[in-house]
């Protein structure tokens, strides 16, 4: 497990593309009372239904895989005989349309109302969020707001998307909650709770933990309305 977690963090700098497997490994894999080989995975992953719980099935493949590459175990009979158990054609047509969701969709005026229950730093933060249509993770990145009330987001394998700038919506935002006047504040708050750590890849300086950063936030919010 140790030698296989190595291998993983090695190969893949960004935490949140490796997480699950890293989970598995250190959380599931490595308390088997039995020694790990290609049967005792096998039939670890069919612990899950690849019907009803076809994503979570489809992780344990994933885990599989870096197991493989790592070159720790020949799991590639046990992969392929995974692979073609996911669902296709007409039964994965009903697994789509029974695990469909709705998705419920705030307008501006409860999210507003949300918004104005947060107190300052957490309303700043998600007031950004919400006003710029950003992914949780662009706005430790974000460049700043313009006096127009722009916000300039980069690229350089900062962020997922390449550099660009958006607009307030609604505009009436960035006063009430003083996104552009309590930037400096609560940008530089932002990035000193948590904070953004970053690796060289082939002389590409990139984001590895972009995901793990907005957890916290998220929790101290949802603890703070409870």
């Amino acid at each position: 497990m140790d030698a296989c977690v190595t291998d993983i963090e090695r190969r893949i700098r960004k935490e949140g593309s490796r997480v699950h497997a890293v989970n598995d490994l250190r959380l599931r894999i490595a308390r088997f009372r039995d020694p790990v080989d290609a049967q005792l995975l096998l039939r670890w992953v069919l612990e899950l239904d690849p019907i009803t719980r076809l994503k979570s099935f489809n992780r344990r493949i994933e885990t599989l895989s870096q197991i493989q590459r790592s070159g720790l175990l020949d799991l590639g009979s046990v992969l392929d005989q995974l692979r073609a158990m996911r669902p296709k054609g007409a039964a994965e047509k009903i697994r789509k349309a029974s695990s469909m969701r709705v998705r419920v969709i705030p307008g501006d005026e409860d999210l507003q109302h949300w918004l104005d229950r947060l107190e300052p730093f957490h309303q700043w933060v998600f007031g950004c969020i919400a006003t710029y249509g950003l992914r949780p993770h662009e706005l430790w990145h974000a460049e700043g707001i313009d006096s127009q009330g722009w916000i300039s987001i980069p690229g350089d394998m900062k962020t997922m998307t390449g550099e660009h700038f958006a607009p307030p919506v609604p505009e009436a935002w960035v006063e009430r909650y003083g996104l552009g006047q309590n930037w400096e504040q609560f940008h530089g708050q932002l990035n000193g709770r948590w904070t953004v750590r970053f690796a060289d890849v082939s002389g590409v300086k990139i984001a590895v933990n972009n995901v793990a950063v907005r957890n916290p936030c998220s929790g101290d919010v949802v603890a703070g309305l409870l």
